[in-house]
């Protein structure tokens, strides 16, 4: 991708007349450059371009295989799946862009309130909503605590800023403690989730407490049931986090209750009460 990348710069700057010089070279002066073949250049103005140097974060270690800088990203012989940015500065967001536009899943973690720290926040506002409509997630007021490599894991669970439990990568998470069902608060750096919002319903209807609470990752390991729910996850069962099992290490017996309900929507066999269900007739 980087070569593609290179050779495509370079046809523009020789479409736009630009001469390449493939040297090195010092500064004679304001207005001359001695090359290492012995060539003089003469200018008006000269642009010193000292490209970039990554910033290692603290417990992140770049292997160039699962755990990339901007250079190993670009160097990539596949378009991944998914792609999790940390930092939305540019180029972070340039990068994101370029594999969404691919087919990827972007997720972006930025540790500030918005992306872009340090320019027009108006601007960056506007940017971000034109990027998360074209389907990148962000996640703001965020830290990444620390990168595990593909070890049998299949989802990650974000934290905020303060380290409290926020959600999945593209779910929002719920815990049962005691018969007692809790779901970070949209406080927590969490988006609102349609099906989010039918699980809360339909615990309540089966009579159980709903707790919308700030949630320390520690919850996470003494919780006697955990699940996902998303548009695609629907509800779906967590039978460990960091290799712990999550209760009897299977699905509890409020996820199956709410499961079960949520299906028996769905499949018409419960009354839509909620006129949540759009019934489409079909035309033979």
């Amino acid at each position: 991708m980087v070569s593609a990348l290179v050779k495509g710069v370079e046809t523009i700057l020789r479409d736009s007349g630009a001469q390449i010089i493939p040297d090195s070279g010092k500064f004679l002066g304001e207005r001359k450059l001695e090359l290492s073949s012995g060539d003089i250049v003469e200018f008006a103005y000269a642009i010193v371009a000292t490209g970039s140097r990554n910033r290692n974060l603290p417990g992140i270690e770049v292997d160039d295989e699962y755990i990339l800088d901007s250079t190993s990203a670009l160097a990539l012989d596949i378009i991944p799946q998914s792609i999790l940015v940390i930092g939305a500065g540019a180029i972070g967001l340039e990068l994101g862009l370029i594999f969404n536009r691919l087919g990827s899943k972007v997720t972006v973690v930025e540790v500030m309130s918005e992306i872009l720290p340090g320019m027009d926040a108006e601007f960056a506002g506007k940017l971000r909503n034109s990027l998360t409509k074209e389907g990148m997630k962000f996640y703001l007021d965020s830290t990444v605590e620390r990168v595990d490599k593909f070890e049998g894991y299949v989802e990650g669970i974000a934290l905020n800023i303060r380290g409290h439990v926020s959600e999945g990568s593209g779910e929002n998470i719920f815990l049962v403690i005691k018969e007692k069902l809790y779901t970070p608060p949209l406080s927590s750096s969490v988006l609102p989730g349609i099906t989010r919002d039918t699980v809360m319903t339909i615990a309540r209807e089966l009579g159980v407490e709903v707790l919308e609470d700030t949630i320390p990752r520690e919850m996470l390991y003494i919780a006697d049931e955990i699940f996902f729910t998303g548009t695609a996850a629907e509800i779906t069962p967590i039978k460990s986090i960091d290799k712990i099992p999550i209760g009897q290490g299977k699905r509890g017996p409020i996820t199956t209750k709410i499961q079960q309900r949520f299906y028996a929507y769905i499949n018409g066999q419960e009354e839509d009460r909620h006129q949540w269900l759009t019934y489409i007739p079909i035309k033979n």
